[in-house]
Order: structure tokens, then C-alpha cells, then sequence
């Protein structure tokens, strides 16, 4: 066993060397001051620390969570069936009935518009719509009086010339009542005049014709005696009873009454021929009129269309200009502070918070805070008051 060894062995260490102090041990060799010379325990209790401190570093750093916080300004506001207040024309207001905070109940008057362009409108839909009702109604009774003259007794019937009763809406005020029958007396009148004058032609060219039947019905008898009479004097001039002269006469008395009756067939053919040119100019009178009634009252019926989708619009809007609570609730939001403040289409005027909302928080994250942001997750409210200024 060599020095060195022996040195190492601590029993035989102990047993043959005696304890040193520490600082004689400063003077033994370096290998010996080494072996003999014990750590320190403040550095191994800081070195296991620093260990400590490491693990529950790496721990903490696996199972700990480190708080992120996401801010985001908003507002309080009700939920549910919050009512919003907008016109739906534009308008001067003429009477607030409300404030804020002030609770309404459902079809209370909230406020009220100046009404006087829209009733302006209104009244000339309705008078319009109203005037070209009492015309179609006009027309309508026109053309049945020119289709009862249209039929073939009509013309011994005073009845069906005359104008008929219209039977007029409520919506049709007396004066244009009084002014439509006025018209159609007029026009029935007129047409009953033309009608009645070919009536009477018509019946003067039947009287001629039955004269000229009767008076050809007599010439014919006539002609046949004559022709007996010239047969007659044709045999006596034969047995040489009578002369010449008097054949001639009777020959020419019956010539004579021959081209009469010629005539008279003429002027019965000419008579008839009259009676169906009166029938069709009697006739294009009557379509003429029914023609431009017809067309007069398809224009008014248009018209009326028309005027009947105004008149509902103007009343509408009319109706427009009172605004009125839909539900029962708190007025809130008020942005009407005058009167004669005007409001445009849409334009925001008021809430209704109904008394049953509850309260909701709408808030506005930032971009770069939303994707921390997940479902059900908690939050802490703060509400920030609005400013005081003291009044002096």
C-alpha cells in the first residue's frame, strides 16, 4: 500500500492521523488539503435550491396558466322586444306628447306631424277619384240608353230614349252629381234627336212606299183595262168599225200609263233603297256614340285604377303622420327636443323599452384581443358613470 493509498483509506486515516485544524490544513499537500478539507454546506444547500427552484420552474411552467386580459368598451342596453321610433315620412313636428323615462301604454300618441301637404294630397286624390267614378257612372248609363235604341221598338218607345237613374255611390258629393246628369241629359238628348230624325224619315220613306204600292196596284189595274181597250179597237179597226186614230189614241194612253208605272216602280225601289240608308246612318249615329263612350269610359275606369291606389297612398300617409306607441313600455332615446324640428324618412326618434326587458351588455373587442375570447368564458363588468359638472 503506497503513502497515497493509505491516506485515502479513511479507517486507517482516522486510527493513525489526528484531526487537523482547518487551517493546518492548508499546509498539507495539495492532494491531502483536498481529501482532508470537507465541502461546504451553505453552497450545497444553494445548489440544491437552484435545483428546487428549477424543477418548480419547469412544473409551474407546465401546469400553470397565465392570466390574458381582453378589454372591451361598450354599453348596457335592454334586450328583447325594444321598439324603435321612426317616420316613415318626412315631416315638421307639430306636438311631442312624451319625455324621456315617460312610460306609455300601447297606442298611446307619441307625436304627431304637420298633416297639411299629405291631407292636401289626400283631398285631390279623393276629389279626382270621385269625378271620374261619376263619369264612368255617366257613360256607363249612356251606352244603355243607346243599346235600348239599338232595339227594334225603340223607336215607338219614349222609354227607352229617355236618360235612366244612376244610382250614385256616397263617395260622390251632389254637385258632381247634378253636373253628370246635366251632361247626360245632354248628350241622351242629343242622341235621342238625331235617333227620332231618322225615325221620321225613316217612316216618311215607309209612307212613300206604301203609296207607291197602292198607286202602282192602281196602275196596274189601269193598264190592264187600257190593254183591253186597245184590243178592242184593234178588232173594230180590223172590221173596219173604226179608224185608225183611235187605235193610236188608246195605244198612246197606255204607253203613257205604262212608263208611269215604270216611274212608279223606280220611285218604290229608290223609296226602299232610302229607307236602309237612313237604318245604317241611324245606326253608325248609335255606334258612334256607344263608340266613343266606350272608349271615354275605358280612359275613366283607368283613371280609377290608378286614383284608387293613390287615394289608399295619400290616406296612408296621412295615417303616417301620428306616430303611436306599439307596446307598453318606458320612452327612451328621445332625439325630438322641439317643437317644429323636422325629421326625415327613418330617422331615429325615440325607443320603447317594454316593462318586462331585461339587460344585456353589448361590447367591441379589438382585433388582436378576439381570439382570446371564447364562450361561457367570465367577465367583470366595470360601468363607468357619465361626467357631473357642479352647478354653480
Amino acid at each position: 500500500m503506497s503513502i497515497l493509498d493509505f491516506f485515502r483509506n479513511e479507517k486507517t486515516r482516522g486510527a493513525l492521523l489526528v484531526k487537523w485544524a482547518r487551517s493546518d490544513q492548508e499546509f498539507l499537500p495539495a492532494a491531502l488539503s483536498i481529501l482532508e478539507t470537507p465541502p461546504s454546506p451553505v453552497r450545497i444547500g444553494l445548489l440544491w435550491a437552484i435545483c428546487l427552484l428549477v424543477g418548480l420552474t419547469l412544473l409551474w411552467s407546465y401546469f400553470g396558466q397565465i392570466d390574458i386580459l381582453a378589454v372591451a368598451q361598450g354599453k348596457i342596453q335592454p334586450t328583447g322586444r325594444v321598439k324603435t321610433i321612426q317616420p316613415l315620412e318626412t315631416g315638421r313636428v307639430a306636438a311631442l306628447h312624451v319625455e324621456n323615462g315617460q312610460h306609455v301604454a300601447a297606442g298611446e300618441v307619441l307625436l304627431e306631424l304637420d298633416p297639411a301637404e299629405v291631407l292636401a294630397d289626400e283631398v285631390a286624390s279623393t276629389s279626382a277619384l270621385a269625378a271620374y267614378s261619376a263619369e264612368g257612372l255617366r257613360r256607363q248609363a249612356a251606352l244603355a240608353v243607346a243599346e235600348r235604341l239599338q232595339e227594334p221598338d225603340s223607336r215607338t218607345s219614349p222609354e227607352g230614349q229617355a236618360a235612366p237613374k244612376i244610382d250614385w255611390p256616397r263617395n260622390v258629393p251632389k254637385p258632381l252629381r247634378e253636373r253628370e246628369e246635366r251632361v247626360l241629359r245632354g248628350d241622351v238628348g242629343q242622341l235621342r234627336v238625331s235617333v227620332q230624325s231618322y225615325d221620321a224619315q225613316i217612316a216618311q220613306k215607309k209612307d212613300e212606299e206604301h203609296r207607291l204600292e197602292n198607286t202602282i196596284n192602281a196602275e196596274q189595274t189601269l193598264i190592264d183595262t187600257l190593254r183591253q181597250r186597245v184590243a178592242m179597237r184593234q178588232a173594230l179597226l180590223a172590221r173596219g168599225s173604226t179608224p185608225k186614230a183611235a187605235v193610236i189614241d188608246a195605244l198612246e194612253t197606255l204607253q203613257m200609263q205604262e212608263t208611269q208605272l215604270a216611274m212608279q216602280k223606280g220611285q218604290l225601289i229608290e223609296a226602299r233603297a232610302a229607307q236602309q240608308v237612313l237604318s245604317k246612318d241611324r245606326r253608325k249615329t248609335i255606334d258612334g256614340f256607344v263608340a266613343e263612350n266606350a272608349q271615354k269610359l275605358a280612359e275613366a275606369e283607368r283613371q280609377i285604377d290608378d286614383l284608387e291606389q293613390k287615394s289608399v297612398k295619400a290616406h296612408a300617409k296621412t295615417g303616417h303622420m301620428t306616430l303611436t306607441s306599439p307596446i307598453s313600455g318606458t320612452v327612451l332615446g328621445l332625439s325630438v327636443t322641439s317643437k317644429n324640428q323636422v325629421v326625415t324618412t327613418s330617422e331615429e326618434v325615440m325607443r320603447i323599452v317594454p316593462d318586462d326587458a331585461g339587460l344585456e351588455i353589448e361590447g367591441y373587442l379589438e382585433n388582436k384581443d378576439i381570439g382570446f375570447v371564447k364562450l361561457d368564458q367570465p367577465a367583470i363588468v366595470k360601468i363607468e358613470s357619465f361626467p357631473v359638472r357642479a352647478i354653480q
